[in-house]
C-alpha cells in the first residue's frame, strides 16, 4: 500500500511489530503529502519545531504516488484500487516476500526472527 499516503507508515508499524512482537511499540506517524506540506515539515524539524510524531511519511504527490503526475484515473478511485490489492495481497511485509528472503540468506538470516540476532544485517539497518 506504499502507493498512497499513510501506505508507508502502515508497513513500517506492521514490520515493527513483526520484528518486536512482545514488545508494543506505539508508532505515532505524521503524515503529509504535497511538495507544499512536506517542505514545511522538513522546515519544522530543521527549526526545532516539536512535530508530535516519531515517525515522518511525505509523499510528494498528493494522495501520495495515486496522485502522481501520469495518473490517469481518480486519485479517489486508485487509492481504493490499492487498498484493495493490499488487503487481498498475501505479501504484508518485505519478510513475506520471496526476493527478499532470498537477499537475508546472503547475509545468513532464514526467518525473520534472525533479522534482530544478525549484526552485520543490524548494522546496515540501523541509523544513529
Amino acid at each position: 500500500m506504499y502507493a498512497r499516503t499513510g501506505g508507508v507508515s502502515f508497513s513500517v508499524k506492521t514490520v515493527v511489530n513483526r520484528l518486536e512482537p512482545r514488545r508494543v511499540i506505539k508508532l505515532k506517524a505524521k503524515k503529509v503529502d504535497g511538495v507544499k506540506a512536506c517542505k514545511e515539515i522538513l522546515e519544522d524539524l530543521r527549526n526545532g519545531k516539536k512535530v508530535n510524531a516519531n515517525f515522518i511519511e511525505g509523499m510528494g504527490c498528493i494522495g501520495g504516488c495515486v496522485g502522481g503526475p501520469r495518473t490517469n484515473i481518480d486519485v479517489d478511485k486508485a487509492r481504493q484500487f490499492v487498498n484493495d490489492f493490499g488487503e487481498d495481497s498475501f505479501i504484508l511485509t518485505p519478510f513475506d516476500n520471496l526476493n527478499v528472503m532470498k537477499i537475508f540468506e546472503q547475509f545468513g538470516v532464514h526467518s525473520i526472527e534472525e533479522v534482530m540476532q544478525n549484526e552485520k544485517l543490524m548494522e546496515i539497518l540501523t541509523r544513529e
